[in-house]
């Protein structure tokens, strides 16, 4: 397989895996000791690292970890159209207002080129996140 096959393939992955992401982790459900939860996808050229980070008191280690041991295995599950539909809106209004700041467009750009070789403007990931 080519190259851009693969970049191709991560891209693709990269947008499925942040859904995924969204859909079940944004859910109402809260923990008043956890400080912190986020999920977040990092897609290279052949590979690829999905990592959680959460932040609590020393005191509720344990409880955190069964937390985001469950939230994992409620991700295989079943997927409704509506949790669906709300998942792909907010991961687009995350998108658009994460570009805003001009670092983080000049991040993103040089994040695309040494990954890829090439740009993609946000409308491609939009367009993409509408069709899956």
């Amino acid at each position: 397989m080519s190259s851009s096959g693969l970049l191709e393939i991560a891209d693709e992955c990269l947008v499925n895996s942040v859904k995924e992401i969204e859909f079940k982790w944004g859910k109402n459900v809260r923990y008043h000791w956890m400080y912190n939860a986020t999920a977040y996808n990092h897609a290279y050229g052949d590979t690829g690292l999905f990592c959680i980070h959460a932040s609590a008191p020393p005191s509720h280690v344990h409880q955190i970890a069964e937390v985001i041991v469950k939230e994992l295995v409620n991700m295989a599950g079943p997927i409704g159209r509506t949790e669906l539909e709300r998942a792909k809106t907010q991961l687009q209004s995350m998108l658009l207002m994460n570009l805003e700041a001009r670092p983080v467009i000049f991040e993103d750009i040089g994040r695309q080129v040494l990954a890829t070789g090439e740009r993609k403007r946000p409308e491609y990931f939009m367009e993409k996140i509408c069709k899956s």
